[in-house]
């Protein structure tokens, strides 16, 4: 999405995946979903201002970015621009020519699956919902935005765009669509899980969520 539409739990991004390793001078702030789990790369060139990026699992990295002065900045991968990591920059503890392993990890606690189902709830029974904010943050209007799951989602949540009507799309087809978000423009997304009574337990579920949309930039 080339960090375009930011998802928002209480105007926090939501982390996607976990993050840990860098370079001198860098601090990784957020992993786009499309990187999915494994290990990327993460290097510096020249003179160690120029940083790039390499998605788990692909064999090119991204087009050097100028990482000054001190900054936040988007990092993409070679061969898919939608595996991008947003980045904080210290110039002056830059170094030429490092690299460094980043492990990505899927996140359980992010605010995305809901909270855990305690033994009681699970046992009378249980309906959850929670809301995510879905913002624009480029200086073009968004349109058609499109919202589904997948075949290993969490079978027992829904989403919704008013929170009446719920849903369980696994294409992009069947999708809820937002019509239109304007520059600087938020919608609500809706998320609803429903715990049978009595229903087996499971010690991971994820929620997969698919974005997309149309732009203009």
């Amino acid at each position: 999405m080339l960090d375009v539409l930011r998802l928002e739990i209480d105007s926090t991004d939501i982390q996607h995946l976990t993050l840990v390793g860098t370079i001198p001078g860098v601090v990784p702030l957020l992993a786009a979903a499309r990187n999915g789990p494994g290990g990327g790369r993460l290097q510096s060139e020249d003179d160690g201002t120029w940083l790039s990026w390499r998605a788990p699992g692909s064999e090119t990295f991204g087009p050097p970015v100028h990482c000054s002065p001190d900054g936040t900045y988007l990092l993409r991968d070679g061969d898919d621009w939608d595996k991008w990591i947003r980045v904080a920059v210290y110039a002056a503890h830059l170094e030429p020519t490092a690299t460094a392993e980043v492990f990505l990890d899927d996140r359980y606690t992010n605010g995305v699956a809901g909270a855990d189902v305690t033994a009681e709830e699970a046992a009378a029974g249980d309906v959850s919902t929670r809301t995510i904010t879905v913002r624009n943050v480029s200086t073009s209007s968004v349109s058609n935005v499109r919202v589904w799951t997948d075949s290993t989602h969490d079978g027992r949540t829904e989403v919704s765009l008013d929170g009446v009507d719920w849903f369980a799309p696994t294409t992009e087809l069947a999708a809820v669509r937002i019509s239109e978000l304007a520059p600087g423009a938020t919608a609500t997304l809706y998320l609803r899980r429903t715990v049978a009574v009595g229903q087996a337990s499971a010690a991971k579920e994820l929620v997969h969520l698919y974005f997309s949309f149309d732009s203009f930039l």
